[in-house]
Parts: structure tokens; C-alpha cells; sequence
């Protein structure tokens, strides 16, 4: 499945890179114990492989989501990863948070449209980092059914790429023939991208980066930097 048109509109640089060579070399990220990369490997060839069917895999926060009102005031500026954490958790409420800053008004229309389109050829999960009650409470605020669309969250952007292969072993159950990862800070994915790619050799992976524009623009989406690893 192409991006829609909506979204092909916004990219503003795309590179494809080299096939996937025929001669694979050892896949070293993920884990450094061999036979845990073993059993991961066991696993997807026991998954039957989709070509016709697309995984967008979708950040939350700055992708989905647009935090610039949020970045505006000086305390959340002035407390970023684990002390904005700690400064939402312990002095401004959860609740609180939620109340002011997210509401379904605040979300990327057209992104929202990828992930709430969901198919049999077309698979969506919100991958995103950060505190799990939190994260299911900004998902609800904006009204996206978690039951209709996978939410998981993980401690840190590093653990992404092994929770999209625990999501696809585990909750998909198949290969998919395409996976397109949206996201504002899209490095944990390129760190590894050659792992993933012998991982999935048939799969084509599309690595969207995706630049919001501050609320209030008429496209709220600025620009998508996109990277194609294609296959043979």
C-alpha cells in the first residue's frame, strides 16, 4: 500500500537506498547473546509472509501529536525526558496534564487517518516511549480506540525495534510485505536498520520523518524526510 496522496504531498526529500544484498552478513543488533537472535529467527520463519499488506508503525508525541503549546511554557521547557516525567507525575497531576494539553483537535488529521484506517491490508500500532499509564491516557483523551488500534510503550526510543518484532511475532502472527515507520526522532529505527532488513529480507521498510508545523497551520504537517530500504 502507497502513501496516500496527502501524505506523498508533504515529503520534501526522498532517498532510496541499496536492495537488500543476495548474501546476508551476521545481523548484530538487538541482542548480544546469539541464541536469543537465534529464536527471534525461529520464530519468523515459522510467520507466513503478506505481501499485500502494509504495518505503519506511528509515534506518538510530536508525530501524531504536536506538543509546540506544550514546549511553550517554561517549566515543561525547562524539564525534558525523565524530569518532564517526574515534573508531570509528582507537581502537575496526570490528570491535569491530560485535561489541558490533549484533546482530539490537537492531533495530525492525516496521520490520524493512517492509523484509524485499519484493514486487512492496511495495520497500524502507536509505538511511543515514556510512562505507560500516561501514554493510554493521551490515547484515550484523543479517542482512538486501543482496542481497535495496538498501543505499546516502551522506557526508551532504543527498545522500538525489538517491540515492532515482538508485535509482529506475537500480535500480528505474519510478515508483511511493506512497514512504514512515522516518526519525529526516527534514529533508533536507522541505527538498526540493516538488522531489521536481514531480519525481514522480503519486507520493504519506509522510514518517514516527520516535521510538524505549531498549531494553528493549515497543513500541520511540515515536511516528511523519507528513506526506502526496498528489496529485490
Amino acid at each position: 500500500m502507497k502513501s496516500p496522496v496527502w501524505l506523498r504531498e508533504r515529503i520534501s526529500e526522498s532517498t532510496i537506498h541499496n536492495p537488500l544484498p543476495l548474501f546476508l552478513s551476521d545481523i548484530q543488533a538487538f541482542q548480544a547473546n546469539i541464541w536469543n537472535l537465534l529464536e527471534i529467527g525461529a520464530w519468523l520463519e515459522g510467520l507466513n509472509y503478506h505481501s499485500e499488506v502494509t504495518l505503519n508503525i506511528v509515534d506518538f508525541d510530536d508525530t501524531l501529536y504536536g506538543r509546540y503549546i506544550q514546549l511553550q511554557t517554561n517549566e515543561i521547557q525547562d524539564n525534558r525526558g525523565e524530569a518532564g516525567n517526574a515534573l508531570i507525575r509528582e507537581k502537575i497531576g496526570f490528570r491535569n496534564f491530560i485535561e489541558k494539553y490533549y484533546t482530539r483537535s490537537g492531533a495530525v488529521q492525516r496521520l490520524l487517518w493512517v492509523v484509524e484506517g485499519q484493514t486487512d491490508r492496511h495495520k497500524s500500532l502507536i509505538l511511543t516511549a515514556g510512562i505507560s499509564e500516561l501514554q493510554e491516557m493521551k490515547i484515550d483523551a484523543v479517542k482512538i480506540s486501543r482496542q481497535e488500534v495496538p498501543l505499546i510503550t516502551v522506557k526508551t526510543a532504543k527498545d522500538k525495534p525489538k517491540m515492532t518484532i515482538h508485535h509482529i511475532i506475537h500480535s500480528l502472527k505474519f510478515i508483511p510485505g511493506k512497514i512504514i515507520i512515522y516518526e519525529d526522532r526516527p534514529e533508533c529505527f536507522i541505527e538498526v536498520i540493516q538488522s531489521l532488513r536481514q531480519l525481514f529480507p522480503r519486507t520493504e521498510i519506509v522510514i518517514d520523518r516527520v516535521s510538524l508545523n505549531p498549531p494553528g497551520m493549515t497543513r500541520q504537517i511540515k515536511s516528511i524526510k523519507q528513506d526506502i530500504f526496498p528489496v529485490k
